[in-house]
């Protein structure tokens, strides 16, 4: 995309939600990213454990943070658990059955082993890029069969993208910003009633491309040109 300077500045200042497109299907989003470069956090080599609440815990270009949600009725705040996962026994839902991956539940006794239910809902988690970027994608794991998730880009709510259902699932999720950047993704449950199943959620292969822009060879040579032209015009007029 060939622009003046001033207007790449502001696009690197700014960031627009009016720009957003979303994917559900994995293919489309890498059809539509073609050519951009993308890092990516798998959460391979990380220790299995706790992660402790209210702490922006580091991942590569990221960090993670969660913040646990009031009971069911607006009750005390449930014991939730945030956590890397070796992999969740459960048929169906690959990758997350055999990789490491980011998880939470809505309650647990024995880390990563033994769930229980009060009815608390799950905690909110954001992934908070070190930069702004332009994409991101990711797959979601539901494994609760009646709470859901809504999702969050820097603020704006943009509701429930992972809608509950009978089925035990895995969801791919992409966004492309075409008119700015983000740098906040914010996972939020759903309050307005426990759906009755305790169980867990988790994200895996979180993709982001930065908005680095360069202009392209023949825009740099138009403003090598327009600043020569202006140092013969002041010469000229000395």
């Amino acid at each position: 995309m060939r622009l003046w300077l001033l207007l790449l500045i502001a696009g690197w200042a700014t960031s627009s939600q009016a720009g957003l497109t979303f994917y559900s299907n994995q293919l489309a989003f890498n059809n539509a990213t073609a050519g951009m470069f993308f890092e990516t956090e798998t959460f391979e080599g990380y220790a299995a454990g706790l992660l402790g609440d209210d702490i922006e815990h580091a991942f590569n270009g990221f960090t993670a943070k969660s913040v646990e949600t009031a009971g069911a009725g607006g009750g005390a705040l449930g014991s939730t658990a945030f956590y890397v996962s070796p992999g969740f026994s459960a048929a169906g839902l690959s990758p997350f059955t055999t990789s490491t991956h980011l998880g939470w539940t809505e309650e647990i006794d024995t880390p990563l082993v033994k769930l229980t239910g009060d009815a608390d809902f799950g905690p909110s988690v954001t992934l908070k890029f070190n930069q702004p970027v332009n994409a991101a994608s990711f797959l979601f794991l539901d494994n609760d069969q009646s709470d859901q998730y809504e999702l969050s880009i820097d603020g704006t709510n943009i509701g429930s993208q992972f809608p509950n259902g009978l089925a035990k699932k895995v969801l791919f999720f992409g966004i492309v910003d075409d008119t700015g950047t983000f740098s906040e993704l914010t996972f939020t449950p759903e309050t307005s009633g426990a759906g009755g199943f305790v169980d867990t959620f988790g994200i895996d292969n979180v993709s982001f491309s930065s908005n680095v822009t360069v202009p392209e060879p023949t825009t740099a040579l138009s403003f090598l040109a327009i600043t020569t032209s202006v140092c013969l015009y002041r010469r000229r007029r000395v």
